[in-house]
C-alpha cells in the first residue's frame, strides 16, 4: 500500500506538471483527481500504478483532455471560491473602518493608554 501511495504521488506530480492552466485550477483539478484515484483504489483490490494509468490515462493525455470549456464544475468551484475570498476581503475592510470609528468615538482608547 505504501508503494502505491508513492507511485500515485509521483503520477499526480507528473499530471500537475503537464497541465497548462493557473496554479489555482491545477490544485483543484489535482485534488479531484486524487480523490477519484483513492476511490478507484478502494474499490479495486491489488491496484497497481499501471491499472491507474490505464484507467485514468497518461499524464500528457490527461493534460490534453483537460480544457476549461469542458470542465464547468471546476470553473464553478474556482468562481465560487473567488467570490467568497472577495466577500471576506470587503468584510474585513468594512470591519476595520467600524473598529476605527468606535475607537475614535469613544475618545481614543488607544491614545489614553499610551498617555498613561
Amino acid at each position: 500500500m505504501e508503494r502505491i501511495n508513492l507511485e500515485v504521488k509521483n503520477y499526480l506530480k507528473k499530471v500537475k506538471k503537464e497541465l497548462k492552466c493557473s496554479m489555482f485550477l491545477k490544485r483543484l483539478f489535482i485534488r479531484e483527481l486524487k480523490n477519484n484515484i483513492e476511490n478507484y483504489i478502494a474499490e479495486n483490490n491489488d491496484t497497481t500504478i499501471l491499472d491507474i494509468i490505464n484507467y485514468f490515462g497518461e499524464p500528457n493525455e490527461i493534460s490534453k483532455s483537460f480544457s476549461l470549456e469542458n470542465d464547468k464544475k471546476l470553473i464553478f468551484k474556482a468562481r465560487v471560491l473567488s467570490v467568497i475570498i472577495l466577500i471576506m476581503a470587503v468584510s474585513l475592510v468594512f470591519l476595520t473602518f467600524i473598529v476605527i470609528e468606535v475607537i475614535e468615538s469613544s475618545g481614543g482608547i488607544v491614545v489614553d493608554i499610551i498617555d498613561k
